[in-house]
């Protein structure tokens, strides 16, 4: 079932019904999956794809496609947690995915809304304005230019805007699902669709499905929802709402220029305008009235609604490692969901072939053993 009402994917993958052989299996046709797939088909490697659902479906066509760098946490705090250098390594490793990713939908004409398009971290109080201040200036010294802006400045993009100031950066903007099922096609990958994984014999390996079964050199495990081998101890399941209104004649006196702007809390709030419609994304239904009111005031909001579930770990980075001698897990995590998967799929490669990666190492599974 797809998971964005205005712009599902025709996804035209069949199912899976007689046993069959490849290099690699990879359990969910998500951003991480197909990635991981397109990636490893780079390398020569023959790759099968099999997806309970369709193409589309799931965290990865609920998602507003928002390529931003990092995991989802800002700056500042992934130093704390990770110590600088790695945070400078995850923050480059995100932009060296998001520049991957417009590389690709520019060389293949991808049918993805891709857009680049400014983006404003807004404050709303005091605090706020100083937290902002602290990571403009930490950006500033890993090369990133986050500038700081006033409200009247932030009127000039969002002319209902309530902050009192904004972090201005550029960021990119695409419909994932679309991205990935496009990507599937470009490089000819084996997808099955509707083909739920029942069983993993771990000896052969051997991935058994409701149609069919696959025998391979290896297994990569890139579910979000049904991550296996106990790693679900350590995330959590979170929801993304999100509300499009009917399409709006002009939008030059809410949005005077494209812009997506994102509060400051743990559950931030995301608005911006494509395609002639006002969204807002939120982590849960609840209080989405007022919310609307809140940003949209005097709008009759007669809303269309979507969303999904996905994982997060605690420190908000994916995980991607071994869990067996020939199993792996690419689980795109935190709220950077989409590039996270992406730079997941790059280096799946290196972790089949055992090859030393710093990134690889951050994201690997055996960091919760450490804790």
């Amino acid at each position: 079932m797809q998971s964005n009402i205005l712009w599902p994917v025709k996804s035209d993958f069949p199912r899976l019904q007689k046993n069959i052989h490849a290099d690699i299996a990879v359990v969910g046709g998500g951003i991480a999956g197909i990635s991981c797939a397109y990636f490893l088909k780079q390398k020569g490697y023959k790759v099968v794809i099999v997806e309970k659902d369709e193409i589309g479906s799931g965290a990865t066509g609920a998602s507003s496609g928002i390529l931003y760098h990092g995991s989802g946490t800002d700056f500042t705090e992934t130093a704390k947690s990770m110590g600088r250098k790695n945070a400078e390594l995850l923050w480059n490793e995100s932009m060296h995915s998001i520049d991957e990713i417009e590389r690709l939908v520019r060389r293949n004409s991808i049918d993805c809304n891709f857009r680049k398009i400014t983006a404003l971290a807004a404050a709303k109080d005091k605090n706020e304005v100083q937290y902002l201040e602290k990571e403009s200036e930490a950006l500033r010294k890993i090369g990133f230019q986050g500038k700081i802006i006033d409200d009247e400045e932030i009127k000039k993009y969002f002319a209902k805007s309530s902050f009192l100031t904004a972090m201005k950066l550029e960021c990119n903007q695409i419909i994932p699902a679309r991205f990935a099922y496009n990507l599937a096609k470009l490089a000819d990958i084996e997808v099955y669709q509707n083909t739920e994984m029942l069983e993993l014999d771990l000896d052969e390996p051997v991935v058994k499905t409701t149609g069919a079964s696959i025998s391979c050199d290896n297994v990569i495990i890139a579910t979000n929802l049904k991550p296996l081998f106990g790693l679900e101890k350590h995330f959590h399941q979170e929801n993304s709402v999100i509300a499009a209104s009917q399409k709006i004649d002009s939008m030059k006196n809410i949005w005077k220029e494209d812009a997506v702007i994102w509060t400051l809390e743990d559950h931030y709030d995301i608005i911006y305008a494509e395609e002639g419609r006002l969204f807002l994304e939120l982590y849960s239904p609840k209080g989405i009235d007022e919310k609307l009111k809140q940003y949209y005031p005097g709008i009759n909001f007669q809303k269309s609604l979507w969303g999904d579930s996905w994982s997060k770990t605690n420190d908000w980075l994916p995980i991607a490692g071994k869990v067996g001698k020939n199993i792996s897990v690419a689980v795109a995590m935190g709220d950077q969901g989409i590039v996270m998967g992406f730079t997941v799929g790059r280096k799946i490669a290196s972790l089949i072939e055992g090859k030393k990666d710093k990134f690889l190492d951050s994201a690997s599974p055996q960091r919760f053993d450490e804790k």
